[in-house]
């Protein structure tokens, strides 16, 4: 699936911030992959979010879902760094 339509169906489905952290376990990996597919979906296509970017899609789970905490963007790099993850 192109990342615009699993942005589209992220937003539409009434579960859908709640599936994307079940479905990856943590908030900053879910962050993580939120931050990525924009990245993909935007005017210059980008593979690699920056650790303000996944944080600021962190705010977007954690204001959808509910009760989270969302971690300082030095714990943020930490943790993608930890999962192997790119970050700028």
């Amino acid at each position: 699936m192109i990342p615009i339509e699993w942005l589209n169906e992220l937003i539409q489905e009434r579960d859908g911030y709640h599936r994307l952290l079940s479905d990856s376990g943590d908030l900053t990996l879910a962050a993580y992959e939120l931050a990525r597919a924009k990245l993909r979906s935007s005017e210059r296509p980008s593979e690699v979010p920056t650790a303000i970017e996944v944080k600021a899609a962190a705010r977007v789970i954690a204001a959808k879902v509910g009760g989270l905490s969302v971690p300082r963007t030095a714990g943020i790099y930490s943790s993608c760094e930890r999962a192997g993850l790119a970050v700028l």
